[in-house]
């Protein structure tokens, strides 16, 4: 094949040839069983609403694992469903790529939900943090959405073949800052007044419900949370925290640690 005779000219490594082979036969695989919606000849027939409609029930159920969007939604709908439409995409990963890594700070910053498969999150700079796995119940890179400044502070790692939902930062911002509601405006402080309270150690790209969180959304949205806490308190242990699969993995290579402690800023 053509891909073989290029890695054959470039003289790269037998090990390293049948992996780029692996992988792109099995992107090819996906590609089949995976078609992007752009590659649907028939969609592009059907009206603009109609198709507003269609990423609404298909975008919306993973934005809604965060209570935030769930409670939003109901005061906001035009924003989340414009959000829906054209503020995200879908990203796939193979087995042991690396989505991100600790310190980068993205040009067009992503906050992501796993639709299919896990993903690791580690700290190389850290021999003591316990990698985790990353699924479902969580969502990945939220402080994007309310500082500036926010750089990653581990790396994700796909643990398996992996589908993400990517929200767009910078889309998702532009919608909250042009609505007229305040409820963005109340969370992102709570958010981060907690986020400028922890260490170094303790700040992650990785959220997830807890009992803290629901009291937020109980001050900020008050009835309309309480028509759906019982969908995310039903998942938390006795102490608040979210039930999850056991911590992973301990001692990664270390590297030097470039990253500082840092006051954070509300994002206008």
């Amino acid at each position: 094949t053509n891909l073989d005779r290029w890695l054959n000219k470039e003289n790269v490594s037998f090990e390293l040839s049948a992996k780029v082979q692996r992988s792109a036969r099995k992107h090819l695989d996906d590609k089949e069983k995976n078609l992007p919606e752009h590659s649907i000849d028939m969609l592009k027939l059907i009206s603009d609403p109609l198709r507003v409609e269609l990423h609404l029930e298909i975008n919306s159920p993973a934005l809604f694992r965060h209570p935030f969007f769930r409670c939003y939604a109901v005061s906001n709908p035009g924003v989340v469903k414009k959000l829906c439409h054209t503020g995200m995409s879908r990203q796939m990963y193979q087995a042991d790529d690396l989505i991100f890594t600790e310190f980068d700070q993205p040009d067009s910053p992503k906050v992501f939900f796993v639709i299919t498969g896990s993903c690791y999150y580690f700290k190389p700079s850290d021999d003591m943090f316990d990698a985790r796995y990353v699924d479902r119940k969580n969502w990945i890179s939220e402080p994007f959405i309310w500082t500036l400044d926010w750089v990653h502070a581990g790396n994700l790692l796909s643990e398996t073949d992996s589908d993400l939902l990517a929200v767009d930062v910078a889309s998702l911002t532009e919608l909250i800052s042009a609505s007229q509601s305040i409820h963005a405006g109340i969370y992102a402080r709570l958010f981060i007044e907690r986020l400028n309270k922890w260490n170094q150690r303790k700040l992650t790209d990785v959220g997830e419900y807890t009992f803290e969180l629901g009291h937020w959304m109980d001050k900020i949205f008050g009835k309309e949370w309480q028509n759906h806490s019982n969908i995310y308190e039903s998942k938390v242990d006795d102490q608040g925290n979210l039930r999850r699969r056991s911590s992973i993995r301990r001692g990664f290579e270390s590297v030097a640690n470039t990253g500082k402690p840092r006051g954070h800023s509300v994002m206008p």
